[in-house]
């Protein structure tokens, strides 16, 4: 299948996604919270 060809390794891409997301949401939880102290 052409998909194949394209379509990451299982496995592969999903933790890395995960751990970019929940960094991401870290940073922006630590922003909101000190935007709201000045």
């Amino acid at each position: 299948m052409r998909a194949d060809a394209i379509t990451p390794v299982l496995g592969g891409v999903g933790p890395m996604t995960f751990i970019s997301l929940m960094h991401n949401a870290v940073i922006a939880k630590r922003r909101s919270s000190a935007a709201g102290k000045f």
